[in-house]
């Protein structure tokens, strides 16, 4: 026999919902299972990779649509990826330094003084690999530093750690 939600739920895929609005306290919304088993409703983090060579944008598309718990979106230029990073909020920005028009470097700075983004970890992504190079992106305020072409199993840990994905 199935079991019938009570009277203000309604079912939603395996479960139950129950809406209450309160003025001042806004809308709750309340899930129950008809089992012990947990839902996961847990946001993936959501990564910017600003990147205006295609080949390495998809290469970084690759490696990471098979890790669980992030969401990656990509932009070409620095201009765009500001955009997107202001509408999207995102946990890490993964930035190329060699951009067209505005740089890697104003990209960073301008996340650093927005004060919506200051406390986003962003990793430079650059072929730009002496050690004078990697000096300059550290002091410049990057959270880490990879070059080109980078190790994806290094890649893979770094993201671990700076998001906190428990893989």
């Amino acid at each position: 026999m199935a079991a019938h939600p009570p009277s203000n739920q309604v079912p939603v895929v395996y479960a139950w919902q129950a809406v209450r609005q309160q003025v001042r306290e806004g809308t709750h919304i309340f899930l129950s299972t008809p089992s012990d088993e947990r839902i996961d409703m847990v946001e993936p983090k959501k990564i910017l990779y600003i990147e205006d060579n295609k080949t390495n944008a998809m290469l970084v598309t690759k490696v990471l649509r098979n890790v669980e718990g992030v969401e990656l979106c990509c932009a070409a230029n620095g201009e765009e990826g500001l955009e997107l990073a202001r509408s999207m909020s995102p946990d890490l920005v993964l930035l190329d330094i060699g951009l067209p028009g505005m740089s890697g470097y104003d990209v960073l700075r301008y996340i650093r003084e927005d004060t919506g983004l200051a406390g986003t970890r962003v990793v430079a992504m650059t072929a730009s690999a002496s050690q004078d190079d990697v000096a300059v992106g550290v002091q410049a305020g990057f959270d880490a530093y990879l070059t080109k072409p980078f190790d994806i199993r290094h890649f893979l840990r770094l993201l671990d750690k700076l998001l906190d994905l428990g893989h």
